[in-house]
């Protein structure tokens, strides 16, 4: 519905960014998905492909994300050159321990860039994805742990893939 709507439900050739319909809006999950379009000019998620760089990749470790009335914080740790029919990545809700603990194998595994983050099965993700011009159904995705605080922990090693 978003891919060429608003906010506000009105027709937008831009859409809007928005959170996979399967997930809880209060970021309940243990993995979640934000979709939005790579757009020009760095809007919307114009700029995640720019972590195809290491150095851009290397030099941003932290971001934010609003709900429920309160900034939380993002620990980036991978970004992803994916297909956009890749259901090994796109999966929603995710809730057994032991797929949990797969889930995030797979996305080290699958990461082009990743640090040590200290993910674990009890903390919850966040998967960024917009398109990628590499490839008709390439997508772009920055993987992050969701933290109480904007811009915390430790994150010193970085590796390629």
């Amino acid at each position: 519905k978003y891919l060429n709507t608003d906010a506000l439900g009105n027709y937008n050739l831009a859409g809007a960014v928005f959170l996979d319909c399967d997930n809880n809006i209060h970021f309940t999950d243990f993995n979640s998905i934000i979709y939005g379009h790579h757009m020009d000019q760095k809007e919307m998620f114009g700029e995640l492909t720019d972590f195809d760089e290491e150095s851009f990749f290397d030099s941003h470790r932290y971001g934010s994300l609003w709900y429920d009335g309160e900034e939380h914080g993002l620990e980036l740790f991978a970004y992803i050159p994916a297909d956009a029919y890749d259901e090994t990545l796109y999966t929603i809700a995710v809730e057994e321990p032991e797929k949990q603990q797969k889930y995030l194998d797979n996305i080290y595994s699958k990461a082009k860039y990743s640090r040590v983050a200290d993910v674990t099965v009890n903390d919850r993700i966040v998967l960024l994805s917009t398109c990628s011009s590499y490839e008709t159904n390439g997508r772009a995705i920055l993987a992050g742990k969701i933290t109480e605080h904007a811009a915390g922990g430790s994150t010193d090693r970085k590796t390629e893939r």
